[in-house]
């Protein structure tokens, strides 16, 4: 897969703050530099060529957001509520994430990197191309999800789940898979190492795999 087209980012005279001062419903910015800004529940806010560092969004809700051309860097997203993100070119790097809703969501050219937390809700999202590169995702939620044309690398996702999920293209190769509840049969279309195979093919049919001479 070709790489993910990165976020342009805002000019470097681009505003660093909100224009009112507060982040506002229903209201649409772009062209912003903000660090640390004033942050409150919102929902319906569309943003274009932001770039958000050190934002403190935890435990609010931000439900059907528009993110084009995003980058939130060492952001507290814990317990954010933003379902229905629809998000195009954004980059979420080294975030906070534990108990981040992003149910319902749609993905297109996203990536997350080195982003930890547990419990992250992804059930029913679509996803068209992103990538996940040195996450740690405990108990993820991408049930029902549609995860075409997703790669995950160096990412480690112990006890997440992946009930009803479309996998077709879905590179996992770069997924430490030990402990997720991932099984065999949801593979269908996912791309996966021959280690990750054996592992799933024994631990689902009981089937003991050798190389020959063993």
């Amino acid at each position: 897969m070709k790489p993910i087209a990165p976020p342009r980012l805002p000019p470097p005279d681009a505003p660093t703050g909100w224009p009112e001062g507060d982040l506002i419903e229903r209201e649409s910015y772009a062209d912003l530099d903000l660090t640390d800004p004033p942050c409150d529940h919102a929902s319906r806010v569309s943003l274009d060529v932001v770039r958000i560092r050190d934002g403190a969004f935890a435990g609010l809700s931000m439900q059907d957001w528009s993110m084009d051309d995003v980058v939130l860097e060492n952001c507290d997203l814990s317990n954010a509520d933003l379902s229905r993100l629809s998000a195009r070119r954004v980059s979420f790097k080294g975030c906070r994430v534990s108990g981040l809703k992003l149910a319902q969501g749609r993905f297109e050219e996203v990536s997350f990197l080195d982003c930890q937390g547990k419990y992250l809700l992804f059930e029913s999202a679509r996803f068209k191309r992103a990538v996940f590169e040195r996450c740690t995702f405990g108990d993820a939620n991408f049930d029902k999800a549609e995860l075409a044309g997703v790669v995950f690398l160096a990412c480690v996702l112990p006890g997440s789940t992946f009930t009803g999920a479309k996998l077709n293209g879905t590179d996992l190769r770069g997924a430490d898979l030990e402990g997720s509840r991932l099984k065999l049969a949801e593979l269908r279309g996912a791309v996966i190492s021959p280690a990750q195979a054996v592992a799933f093919l024994e631990r689902d049919t009981g089937v003991v795999v050798k190389v020959d001479g063993a």
